[in-house]
């Protein structure tokens, strides 16, 4: 055994952990997408009540992960001056990306200038700590901490290169990010906008971490892409 390949046990076990993690936020998605159609709540609370039912199954599996293994949680959660830098690049290239994906299965631009009638709580919960602060933490945490390695050190087991194994771990990972990401759309075209930007963010997010070994740049990425539209719709 190679000694940068993890024990089978540990494999499968960090593989299991994340598989039932994203099933567990599927359902909990869903139910509470029911819920909101039949019972009636404030907005805020829709809001939260959508990312807690991605984000507590996620957040949990992280921390069975880091229990099990805090050397390398450890080692992921360094961060550089380069890791900022880089990070932002990448969050700039995805989010213009994202942009012309958008424009080209729907024709129009993220239109500036929108005048959003939320409350205080919704405005700041749903447009700038949710996606901007908390949303990269979480789910750079699972999908780039935990998945993408989970899936490449089983693809590598299984006999694939290690940059094949590498670039299983990114495909797959940014594949199921985009996955949770589309079960908001009320749309298709907005599914597939939603899905193709998502996962176009995932597999840059996923090819620098798989690159530094660290996670601190696709936080910055995440953050950025996230700030970015945002900052496209006030």
């Amino acid at each position: 055994m190679s000694p940068i390949s993890p024990p089978r046990a540990t494999r499968s076990t960090e593989l299991a952990i994340a598989a039932i993690a994203v099933v567990t936020a599927l359902v909990l998605t869903l139910a509470f997408a029911d819920l909101t159609r039949r019972v009636i709540m404030p907005t805020w609370l829709q809001v939260s009540g959508a990312y807690l039912a991605v984000w507590v199954p996620l957040g949990a599996a992280v921390a069975v992960s880091a229990r099990r293994n805090p050397v390398r949680w450890r080692r992921l959660l360094r961060i550089t001056p380069l890791d900022v830098l880089l990070g932002i690049g990448v969050g700039l290239l995805a989010r213009a990306t994202a942009t012309l994906i958008q424009a080209g299965l729907t024709g129009v631009m993220p239109a500036g200038g929108i005048r959003l009638e939320l409350d205080p709580v919704t405005w700041w919960v749903g447009l700038l700590i949710a996606p901007v602060l908390l949303a990269p933490l979480v789910e750079e945490l699972f999908f780039r901490g935990l998945t993408q390695p989970a899936v490449a050190d089983t693809a590598r087991a299984a006999g694939s290169r290690p940059r094949a194994a590498a670039a299983t771990g990114v495909v797959v990972a940014a594949a199921v990010f985009a996955l949770l990401h589309t079960l908001d759309a009320a749309t298709p075209s907005g599914a597939w906008t939603v899905g193709l930007s998502t996962f176009v963010l995932g597999c840059a997010v996923g090819a620098l971490v798989a690159t530094t070994g660290r996670l601190g740049g696709a936080f910055v990425a995440h953050a950025v892409f996230n700030l970015t539209l945002v900052l496209l719709l006030m």
